[in-house]
Parts: C-alpha cells; sequence; structure tokens
C-alpha cells in the first residue's frame, strides 16, 4: 500500500451523500478560529479499522501506556 500521501488526522464528521463542499468551508474556517485545546492522553492504541457496508469499524490490536498524566487546571 501506498502510505506517501497518509496524514494522520482527527476526523470530525464523515458524509455519507453527496454534498456541496463551498458549503462547508465557512464552518470549516469557522473550526480554523477556535483556539487550541489540551487534552491528556493516557494511552495510544493501535486499531484495524474497516469498512463493513456504510459503517466504519475497528478492533484494538493493542495499546501501549504513557504513564501517570498529570491533570491540567484550567
Amino acid at each position: 500500500m501506498d502510505t506517501r500521501y497518509f496524514r494522520p488526522h482527527l476526523s470530525i464528521a464523515y458524509a455519507n451523500t453527496d454534498v456541496v463542499v463551498r458549503l462547508l468551508l465557512p464552518m470549516i474556517d469557522e473550526l480554523r478560529e477556535r483556539p487550541p485545546v489540551t487534552a491528556a492522553v493516557s494511552e495510544v492504541a493501535l486499531v484495524e479499522l474497516r469498512r463493513e457496508g456504510t459503517i466504519y469499524r475497528f478492533d484494538k490490536l493493542m495499546s501501549v501506556p504513557l504513564g501517570p498524566v498529570a491533570t491540567a487546571s484550567a
């Protein structure tokens, strides 16, 4: 499999129908203006992602704990 164009990402939505992208761009621009957030991550998981019909399913193959996580004060 050619992976040179793969970019790790966090998906915010999947479209299950045809959409007019130019109508979505203002909403995406709004998200880009939001301030960054901090999240505590206690483990990283390797998952197998697959599509079954119109549904995405995944199985966790393994995970690696990252150790104690300090909570950030707000």
